[in-house]
């Protein structure tokens, strides 16, 4: 090879090797593409307004939002249908989640609520309290 040849094949590999670099190091610096996740998606039921105990739920008084399945409770609502006409439990506060547990018959709660089932054992007959 001449030596015309071979300063040509030198510079050519210094000026392929040049680009790969300067490439490589544009790349970097790209900003990065998020990492989109694909989250389930579920509904909830809501109440829009104040809801007193012992009332029946109205379809004015709750709207449903949907929401990650991730950020749902386990006990929610998710279908209005299902307590729209039931007499609610508890106080309901507006913006709270609907649960189960605030439209379910005692019957149904006594596997998850010890209050309603009453004191664990019958009261002693033996025990008198004083009367005045």
């Amino acid at each position: 090879m001449t030596r015309s040849k071979m300063i040509l094949v030198i510079v050519c590999a210094l000026g392929l090797g040049s680009y790969c670099l300067w490439q490589s190091n544009v790349d970097s610096k790209k900003p990065e593409q998020p990492v989109v996740v694909e989250s389930n998606k579920g509904t909830l039921v809501y109440a829009i307004r104040d809801i007193k105990k012992g009332s029946v739920l109205t379809c004015d008084s709750v709207e449903t939002r949907v929401v990650e399945q991730c950020k749902m409770p386990s006990a929610c609502v998710t279908d209005a249908s299902t307590v729209i006409g039931r007499k609610t439990r508890y106080d309901i506060e507006k913006g709270g989640i609907l649960s189960k547990y605030e439209f379910m018959l005692p019957e149904e709660a006594k596997q998850y609520r010890l209050d309603l089932i009453g004191p664990p054992f019958p009261p002693d007959s033996e025990s008198k309290t004083p009367t005045k």
